[in-house]
């Protein structure tokens, strides 16, 4: 079966009713240092409009404090915001038919990955944080 040209910066190739990826393994690292990339701005700039500028996750510890919850669940809350829109866009595979075609938000799905994968490596951060997840002793911050 022909796919067509696939070039890494499509990902992907369209079939009639099925995205076909083809990916290396060259193709998966560049871009997952892309989005390390991209993820890592949206992180910092971001961020700083949501904490005191001294502790980057204050955001979570002042509305933990402020709802009676641990900052684990507050961070959740603003995670699942993210996962659920995920859900949204992945529901339509199962509604996909020969003459249909997957529609995406204004937000744009890789954003709301972005989101996503950002609030789960501040879930990681956190953890670290209060002490409930320590580095290896090989990892030194």
């Amino acid at each position: 079966m022909d796919h067509g040209d696939c070039r890494p910066s499509y990902h992907r190739c369209r079939t009639r009713t099925l995205q076909v990826t083809r990916m290396n393994y060259s193709d998966m690292g560049k871009i997952v240092d892309w989005d390390n990339d991209r993820r890592m701005q949206i992180l910092t700039g971001k961020g700083k409009e949501y904490t005191d500028n001294v502790d980057a996750l204050s955001n979570f510890k002042l509305n933990a404090e402020r709802l009676g919850m641990h900052p684990a669940q507050v961070l959740s809350i603003y995670m699942f915001k993210h996962i659920n829109s995920i859900e949204t866009f992945l529901r339509q595979f199962s509604q996909i038919t020969e003459d249909s075609e997957v529609q995406d938000s204004s937000e744009g799905i890789t954003s709301r990955i972005d989101d996503a994968v950002n609030y789960l490596e501040l879930l990681h951060l956190l953890l670290i944080d209060l002490g409930i997840v320590k580095l290896a002793n090989s990892e030194k911050v």
